[in-house]
């Protein structure tokens, strides 16, 4: 039987250094792609992990995939 998992993130960011995953989804299915079974976690901020201040235009250009050029 051929199986499935589609998942998904949900993060604070897209810098590996300051940015953290927030929650965690994924989901099981057979190839005719009906559901099996399906997780999903939450997780906790690092708390020793400070965001990194970027001005908007620099924020606002990473999210439309600009390259960081700061």
């Amino acid at each position: 039987m051929t199986s499935f998992v589609f998942y998904d993130t949900e993060t604070t960011g897209t810098d590996t250094v300051f940015d953290q995953i927030l929650q965690f989804a994924a989901i099981l299915t057979d190839d005719n792609m009906r559901e099996l079974d399906r997780f999903e976690i939450r997780c906790r901020l690092l708390p020793h992990v400070v965001p990194a201040k970027k001005p908007p235009e620099v924020a606002i250009g990473q999210a439309m995939g600009a390259p960081d050029v700061g």
